[in-house]
């Protein structure tokens, strides 16, 4: 997100921080996309408004996701192993 419009790293720390994980702990395919969009629709509104691009949120949702796989702690505790074909 850096070098993106002003406003927007400090959005997408809010948001991130507040994201409830769990959501994305699923096997079920279609349950982790549906939970993938929403988040990033959300994430897009929180954007200042010169900069709500879609793209832009889903790869720092990406990202984002991925380093809490990576990461043991997280990984275990909303099981994201259930979801790591997806990431």
């Amino acid at each position: 997100m850096r070098g993106s419009g002003k406003g927007v790293v400090k959005a997408g720390r809010e948001f991130l921080n507040d994201l409830s994980l769990s959501e994305f702990g699923t096997k079920d395919q279609k349950q982790f996309r549906s939970a993938l969009n929403r988040a990033t629709r959300k994430l897009t509104k929180r954007f200042p408004k010169h900069d709500q691009h879609w793209g832009l949120a889903r790869k720092g949702l990406n990202l984002f996701l991925r380093d809490c796989f990576y990461t043991t702690y997280l990984r275990d505790a909303y099981s994201l192993k259930l979801a790591s074909s997806y990431f």
